[in-house]
């Protein structure tokens, strides 16, 4: 077996320079220029490069590569590697790149030139092609044409598959045209999307590659014997209408021409031995902006992107999902609407983007006759599961799928089956979580499938189907929340179904709804939703409650209203509050949910400093749940009691009993309802020494985890107790670690922000000398929590004022604060972060 010298060594003080494409490279000053100027490069790097460019088109082994540029040294791949990569960055930034550098897989490098002149020293000779010339430029999928071609280098037969204007025809065009050179008998391209005759497939492929097929014979067995000795590269766009007898023709190729490679389009896998398949997702944001950005430019000069139009651009490729096609489309609307006119209009997408290219095929010139194209070829039961599934949104499983989109008689098996298809077809996504699998559509072909629905006369049965759905797999929620389910299990049983549930209660108590389910539905989700979205959702169906709805359903209603209205307004709950128990007393037959509401009462006693009124109802919970296992109910008894007896008897009677909750809670994985437990013991019983206090509030704050439950509202509020504390203690360091933690539990730009926090902000400005400051933001706080302040609280705003006292007379103080608690959030907590361009004059002029 022959074997190849090694390169010469380099020396590239004697190297000239020379054209790569449209990259000008300096050897001798280790330099190259392009488009955006010139750009130094690490001397091995340019030995590399060098290496690779005087075997243009050819394989360089990694021996041979060490022994030009290292000397024949042991070199670590790590080195290697990054060499590799930093020559292959010289390429970014140029469309069409100058040169395309290949890994082979356990073999070496290859570096392939683009159509512009190659080093002077080698000779190149141009392959046989019918590729067309490419226009615009390739954004965001750079690295997809990387991996395309990795797959190509490895295998015979590749397929980009993706749904309808996702970019898999020009994503293919770009990997063919990296191509050219590397194949002795060139790089060919037939597009089966003009035809719908499954016969015609051999004849236009044979056509595309100028092959003459004799008349009346067969045609695919005479095109494979053509191909047989030939070495090219085949690319074949637009499958997936003509998917039996591409695989028919593409698997006889495979096995009679073994030096023919293919490369495919198509909206589902062709499903040959040895295909590779490249899903193609839709593009990112940032490339999706980029691409509405360019073909925006490309129509309108005049428009300037910028920060006027920044949030729109955004939103109209989030709602188009990131689709290239879609994109360019709402591109072509923009001159005549405006970004925001388009935005505003996405609701009605399928009859606002018409706008596609005179010279696209009929299927690509608007976005319906796009989705019209794969729908079309759906067999009647996946065209009714698809159309069915738009009801769904944020993803649904298999068994809402075989419940709410199947016909009566549909089992899972059956509708698995359906579902597949849908996915292999690239019209429904699937997506893979820890526990499960779920489904979804893209935005825009949820959309589709709606309009489908509608044009099919079932919208009304199918949502009907939808909510009862919701309503039967929810039912189990209150009972699992009660129980010792950890946290994370719970979580992800039941929050990925919270779009739908939203979605269904919208229909329940809409015109044309099912009260009685949107009653089961709310009172089963309530133990997991927000308080003032639910408050809202309450305030429609308590209204609605009729004779006929279920009496225990009823008291789980009034239950949740109490919940919600004791943590908003604890002073205006006790009327609530009293029918609840009352409810629940009489029609459910269920110490815990008894205890559940009467923690309510118990809590909101608490907050209004009525000490005396609480305890019998902290010893009848504890009573009610004495002999039941401990649970996230039982929690709520002992911590009431702690709280009592932290007023009571003192913070030394509270802490153990906080504990004993807190460390019962987290033995079964109830961290949130932990976290937020020992943040109250924290408040009530935490150690009078500073130091050791800011310790454990700093130990609590890095303990929630984005995912807990209740994180977002735990974290506001011990951020704003880790702040209070540190701005006790008042050091620089303290003040500046206080307004960090403020800075990021607010989000830096909230329109109403937390009042905690304020306060706590407030406390840090009079600290440091900002007397006026403090008293504006705890005029706005005072307002803020006038009904639903607790003692410390109270507290912390009386250290506030006593702190402004000693610099601001009382008539200025006054006026400070009346002028806070007029304003609005965003200019108090502009105020409370010291940020540049408050408009302080305003606020704070002298009266």
């Amino acid at each position: 077996m022959m074997t190849e010298e090694p390169s010469p060594a380099i020396d590239l003080a004697r190297e000239a320079d020379f054209q790569l494409g449209g990259l000008t490279v300096s050897p001798s000053a280790c330099s190259t220029r392009g488009p955006a100027g010139e750009r130094r490069v690490e001397r091995k790097v340019m030995e590399v490069l060098l290496a690779l460019t005087r075997r243009i088109g050819a394989t360089v082994s990694r021996d041979q590569l060490i022994d030009a540029c290292w000397g024949g040294r042991i070199v670590s791949d790590d080195a290697v590697n990054r060499a590799i990569a930093q020559v292959r960055n010289l390429a970014r930034g140029f469309d069409p790149p100058p040169f395309v550098l290949e890994t082979i897989p356990k073999v070496g490098f290859r570096l392939i030139p683009s159509d512009g002149p190659a080093a002077p020293s080698v000779p190149r000779t141009e392959a046989a092609t019918n590729l067309p010339s490419l226009t615009g430029s390739l954004i965001g999928r750079l690295e997809d044409a990387d991996a395309v071609e990795r797959l190509l280098a490895a295998a015979r037969l590749v397929t980009i598959v993706g749904g309808g204007g996702v970019g898999k025809t020009r994503l293919g065009a770009e990997v063919a045209r990296r191509q050219l050179g590397l194949h002795e008998d060139g790089v060919w391209l037939s597009d089966l999307a003009a035809t719908a005759d499954p016969q015609r497939v051999p004849e236009l492929v044979a056509k595309a590659m100028h092959v003459d097929l004799p008349v009346g014979k067969d045609a695919g067995a005479i095109l494979v014997e053509r191909l047989r000795r030939r070495r090219c590269l085949l690319v074949i766009d637009n499958c997936e209408h003509l998917i039996d007898a591409v695989a028919a023709l593409v698997d006889a190729i495979l096995a009679h021409a073994p030096e023919v490679k293919l490369l495919l389009t198509s909206r589902e896998a062709i499903g040959v031995l040895g295909e590779q398949v490249f899903r193609l997702a839709p593009l990112s944001p940032s490339p999706a902006e980029a691409l509405l950005v360019e073909r925006i430019l490309a129509g309108d000069p005049d428009f300037r992107p910028g920060p006027d139009n920044a949030v729109a651009v955004a939103a109209i490729c989030q709602r188009l999902d990131g689709l290239p096609l879609a994109i360019e489309m709402a591109a072509a609307r923009v001159p005549v609407l405006g970004c925001e006119g388009v935005l505003q209009r996405l609701d009605d997408r399928f009859r606002v983007l018409t706008g596609g290219r005179r010279t696209a095929m009929a299927r690509q010139r608007t976005l319906a006759a796009t989705l019209d194209w794969s729908y079309d070829l759906l067999s009647e039961r996946e065209a009714a599961v698809f159309r069915r599934l738009g009801v769904f949104v944020g993803g649904f499983s298999i068994e809402a799928a075989a419940e709410v989109a199947g016909s009566d008689a549909t089992d899972g098996f059956e509708m698995l089956e359906t579902i597949s298809g849908l996915v292999a077809k690239s019209l429904v996504t699937a997506r893979t979580t820890r526990r499960t699998i779920r489904y979804a559509f893209l935005e825009t072909t949820r959309a589709y499938a709606l309009d489908k629905l509608a044009d099919a006369g079932e919208a009304d049965a199918t949502r009907r189907r939808h909510a009862q759905w919701c309503a039967r797999s929810s039912a189990p929620m209150w009972a699992d929340f009660i129980s010792r389910i950890d946290d994370d299990a719970l979580l992800s049983r039941y929050l990925p179904d919270f779009d739908n549930v939203h979605l269904a209660l919208d229909w329940a108590y809409g015109p044309d709804g099912d009260v009685e389910t949107g009653h089961r539905l709310l009172a089963a989700t309530a133990c997991l939703w927000d308080d003032r979205p639910l408050k809202r959702r309450l305030d429609v169906a308590l209204p609605l409650v009729t004779a006929g709805t279920p009496p225990a359903i009823r008291a789980r209603l009034l239950a949740s209203r109490a919940h919600v209205v004791m943590r908003l307004n604890p002073n205006a709950a006790l009327d609530i509050l009293d029918e609840a128990v009352e409810a629940v007393a009489a029609h459910v037959d269920d110490p815990v949910a008894l205890c559940d509401v009467l923690a309510s009462k118990g809590a909101a006693l608490w907050f209004m400093g009525r000490f005396t009124e609480a305890v019998p109802i902290a010893d009848r919970m504890l009573r009610l749940v004495d002999d039941l296992p401990f649970s996230r109910i039982k929690a709520f008894a002992m911590a009431l009691d702690a709280s009592l007896k932290a007023i009571q008897e003192g913070p030394h009677a509270a802490a153990p009993l906080f504990q004993e909750a807190v460390a019962s809670l987290r033995a079964f994985g109830a961290d949130g309802l932990a976290n937020y437990w020992q943040w109250r013991g924290l408040r009530l019983a935490g150690p009078a020494d500073p130091d050791q206090a800011i310790e454990l509030w700093r130990a609590l704050l890095a303990r929630i985890r984005p995912g807990d439950m209740y994180a977002e509202a735990v974290g506001v509020s011990v951020s704003a107790g880790l702040a209070e504390r540190l701005a006790r203690r008042g050091t620089p360091a303290d003040l500046e670690e206080a307004l960090a933690v403020a800075r990021v539990a607010l989000k830096g730009g909230a329109r109403q922000p937390d009042p905690r926090v304020l306060l706590s902000l407030a406390l840090v400005a009079a600290k440091a000398g900002r007397l006026e400051d403090a008293a504006v933001i705890i005029g706005y706080v005072d307002t803020r929590l006038r009904d639903a302040a607790e003692r410390s609280d109270r507290a912390a705003i009386d250290a506030v004022r006593r702190l402004i006292a000693d610099g601001v007379e009382g008539h200025r103080l006054a006026i400070l604060g009346e002028t806070g608690a007029s304003l609005g959030g965003g200019e108090v907590l502009g105020l409370a972060l010291g940020e540049a361009g408050t408009p302080r004059g305003s606020i704070l002029q002298p009266t």
